[in-house]
């Protein structure tokens, strides 16, 4: 169904035409050019003109097609399979068996479903494989797949063929897509539930720092062995051998047993450890895969030591504390003005609240700041030696100023980059309190890096707020307002946490207190401890000499694992950086280095990496059938067995709301965009010309 619209009144196509006839009028009216052709021919001409013509002043009004669509969409169906390694319990056979019965479900459900295949384990992916190999299950995945990708309109229900274990994700129990469509289980594995002993979850810091003691808990678990003794045991990884360095002994007491074991350790100098835990294997278990787990720890150097230098008490001082030691990286001391004896050669970075002051001791302990080149981070306020404070670095120059302040709110920087802005920052800077900052003009030098500018009122000053600074060898940051407090106690307030705040303050400090990276060469692993079965993943950087980044030339990186069996591998150049994907190693501490040649010198760079030998998909391998059970009853669907397919098969085909739906779409086509238009009116001036000149009419 076509219909037709113009920009301009319809009644303009009567001039339109007129116009069209009179311009071939002029031409062929009184025209004795083809007076001996005859009045056949001079009409024919005319009427080519006319139309040309006619055509050309039509497209001024702009017509507009209106063209009316019918379109029949067939229901769609997902059909998602588990291809997690837990599924490998399934007998081969009866495994083939599922896989030609589900094969054959789809042929019969095509013909009146288009269906949507998927596979997922640790992601989801639309191209099927069968492979059950994935090292993770996500169950949730599925359906957030199918919200966020799939009409829900015509989604019709989700076959979900899976054993019901999930080791990623959330509970897909109280998914809300559980509430639009319905979902099909279909079960999978092995329900029955054999003696077991199994560590489940297990708890730790990944990272600690040299010195300190860490805990370790895990989660016992058996069932159906009461009355059973078992040692559990601690080892460490050392030159090539496991030694136990805790042992402890537990009696399972009742026929489902859990009980949650604690061991203290002491860590040693900074590196990657790999330790065990395993529980003695009892007679008659079916399962010893999780009898065990690894874990690596990787130990840093002591916390550095933060002084805060304050002009006297404030509760910005305890906000700003607070941020730091929620944090496992920085040990905080509080010192005031009027304490004498500070030795600042004992801390890695200093933050003056309101300092240097007026105070006597300022100018000498100011001078032992500068002399031992200490990060730096200033927080200005009224108590604040503004002479003092110029003189002392050259970053920031406040001047004009009277001791008096403004209540200023911040804005920020969009090309501000010298670490990732916290989640969620604008709309805290938003709500932020004001922040009183002295009165004055503000002079930044080139080399500084503004985060926040002051807002007055309504005015989006270009003063700044908060700057970070690289000169001369040592970093700096300005605060320059104080009341932090007040953000910290908002955020609270209308968060019940403090992490953005905290997160903001910890940003500011690791910048100041991190060095300037000045080498060359970059290489970093995604992670210093990967999970089994995961790709280890490389990203590398390379400067020249005017400290440009580039990848014109090849980078070698050359992986050695622990019995000095070597893995050679060239990095893909991207953009102006280097990546990496070495794929998937084997259980084990790794050590890698990179090489690049460049204006006749060689770079390298090294690092280490571990991969962690548990196996979360063999942990648990009885099916779970009461979750899927739950979500098939939740969801309004009905869950099948495998080897109930053809059920399965018949009440699809025999839902009755399961029909095709007829859509209408109206297609708005400007005739200006028919290239058929143009065709025609040039084919019609063609013909005229070619006519006129073959008759001598020219």
């Amino acid at each position: 169904m076509e219909q037709i619209s113009f920009s301009y009144p319809a009644w303009m196509l009567v001039p339109c035409l007129l116009l069209a006839l009179g311009i071939a009028a002029l031409v062929y009216q009184r025209s004795q050019a083809l007076a001996d052709k005859g009045v056949g021919a001079k009409w024919l001409l005319f009427a080519l003109r006319a139309t040309a013509a006619f055509l050309l002043l039509l497209l001024l009004l702009n017509p507009i097609f209106k063209l009316l669509r019918e379109e029949f969409r067939r229901p769609v169906l997902v059909i998602a399979q588990d291809v997690s390694k837990s599924l490998e319990t399934m007998r081969s056979e009866k495994r083939q068996e599922y896989l030609q019965a589900r094969n054959a479900m789809e042929s019969a459900l095509s013909e009146k479903y288009e269906l949507v295949r998927l596979e997922f384990g640790e992601r989801v992916e639309t191209t099927r494989s069968d492979s059950f190999v994935s090292s993770y299950s996500n169950l949730s995945s599925v359906l957030d797949h199918c919200m966020n990708n799939l009409d829900l309109r015509t989604l019709n229900g989700v076959i979900f063929a899976s054993d019901g274990i999930y080791n990623q994700g959330k509970n897909p129990l109280y998914h809300p897509l559980l509430t639009q469509l319905p979902l099909f289980p279909v079960l999978l594995g092995d329900s029955s539930v054999f003696r077991d002993l199994s560590l489940a979850n297990l708890y730790h810091s990944e990272i600690i720092h040299s010195g300190d003691p860490f805990a370790v808990q895990v989660d016992v678990k058996a069932r159906n062995c009461s009355g059973e003794p078992f040692t559990l045991a601690v080892s460490e990884y050392s030159e090539g051998t496991w030694k136990k360095v805790a042992v402890t002994q537990f009696t399972i007491n009742s026929t489902v047993f859990f009980q949650t074991a604690e061991f203290v350790l002491q860590s040693k100098v900074p590196g990657i450890y790999r330790y065990r835990l395993e529980a003695t294997q009892l007679a008659g278990e079916k399962n010893t895969a999780n009898n065990f787990r690894e874990f690596f720890i990787e130990v840093l150097e002591t916390k550095a030591r933060v002084l805060i230098w304050a002009h006297s008490p404030h509760p910005d001082v305890a906000a700003i504390r607070n941020a730091l030691s929620g944090t496992n990286r920085y040990s905080v001391d509080v010192l005031y003005s009027y304490n004498k004896n500070i030795e600042t050669a004992n801390y890695q970075l200093v933050i003056l609240h309101q300092m240097p002051s007026s105070s006597k001791i300022s100018s000498a302990l100011m001078n032992s700041i500068q002399e031992g080149k200490i990060p730096s981070v200033f927080i200005t306020g009224e108590a604040t030696d503004v002479t003092q404070f110029n003189a002392f670095q050259g970053v920031l120059r406040i001047s004009n100023g009277n001791r008096s302040v403004n209540e200023v709110t911040p804005h920020t920087n969009p090309d501000f980059k010298s670490f990732t802005q916290p989640e969620g920052l604008t709309s805290f800077l938003q709500r932020s309190a004001p922040l009183n900052c002295l009165f004055g003009t503000y002079e930044t030098h080139p080399s500084a890096t503004v985060f926040l500018y002051q807002k007055i009122g309504k005015v989006e000053t270009q003063y700044p707020l908060w700057v970070l600074s690289d000169m001369a060898g040592q970093r700096r940051a300005f605060i320059l307002g104080t009341g932090l407090w007040k953000w910290r106690l908002s955020e609270f307030g209308s968060s019940n946490r403090t992490q953005v705040f905290d997160e903001l303050i910890s940003k500011t400090v690791h910048y100041a207190i991190t060095k300037s990276d000045d080498r060359r060469l970059r290489v970093n692993s995604s992670k210093s401890i990967y999970p089994s079965g995961e790709q280890v993943f490389f990203t590398a950087e390379f400067y020249n000499d005017n400290l440009e980044r580039i990848n014109q030339p090849d980078l070698h990186l050359e992986i050695t694992d622990e019995g000095k069996s070597q893995y050679p591998f060239v990095f893909s150049k991207t953009e102006n950086y280097y990546t990496l994907g070495a794929g998937s190693f084997s259980p084990g501490s790794y050590q890698y280095s990179a090489k690049v040649n460049w204006n006749q010198k060689e770079y390298r760079k090294g690092g280490r990496f571990s991969v962690s030998s548990f196996d979360l998909e063999r942990a648990e391998t009885t099916a779970d059938f009461e979750l899927l059970r739950n979500l098939a009853d939740k969801s309004g669907g009905q869950a099948f067995a495998a080897s109930e397919l053809e059920q399965l098969t018949s009440v699809l085909l025999q839902q009755p709301k399961s029909k095709s739906t007829m859509y209408f779409n109206i297609d708005f086509i400007p005739l200006i965009d028919i290239k058929w238009v143009f065709v025609a009116i040039f084919i019609l001036f063609a013909t005229e010309w070619f006519l006129r000149r073959f008759w001598g009419s020219y």
